[in-house]
């Protein structure tokens, strides 16, 4: 998958780029002490300090691009400049599942995501395997 493929865009302070590659979701491990597989699942029940905590990881790599130096109080500030506060989490959802493969229809609280993989548990199946 291209890098740019993984990109969904977000209108916050400015239009941003928002991705989740490997060193956003080290990061979003590092600060939240979540698993691939609990990152993955946790999208369903975000509560505001982990929105935070995505969308400054998951927005890293825009800002980097950007020569812009951003922090969770800026991200928090952008946060409250968005359309409205589902849009945010259905955004989180959109590019956590391009990461992990996924395309999304109906969002929050309803049919989050249809994975590819056969049995819709790809992620936990790669992560068993690494285990052995």
């Amino acid at each position: 998958m291209s890098k740019n493929s993984e990109l969904v865009g977000i209108n916050l302070d400015r239009p941003r780029a928002l991705r989740f590659g490997h060193k956003a979701l080290k990061l979003i491990k590092a600060m939240t002490g979540k698993t691939l597989v609990q990152i993955d699942e946790s999208i369903e029940n975000l509560d505001p300090d982990d929105i935070e905590i995505y969308m400054y990881c998951g927005l890293m790599s825009d800002a980097t691009s950007k020569g812009e130096e951003l922090t969770l109080e800026k991200v928090e500030d952008s946060l409250d400049q968005a359309v409205n506060y589902i849009d945010i989490i259905e955004k989180i959802a959109m590019a956590i599942g391009r990461t992990f493969g996924r395309t999304f229809g109906r969002t929050f609280g309803r049919t989050f995501g249809r994975t590819f993989g056969a049995d819709g548990n790809d992620l936990k199946n790669v992560m068993a395997m690494d285990k052995q």
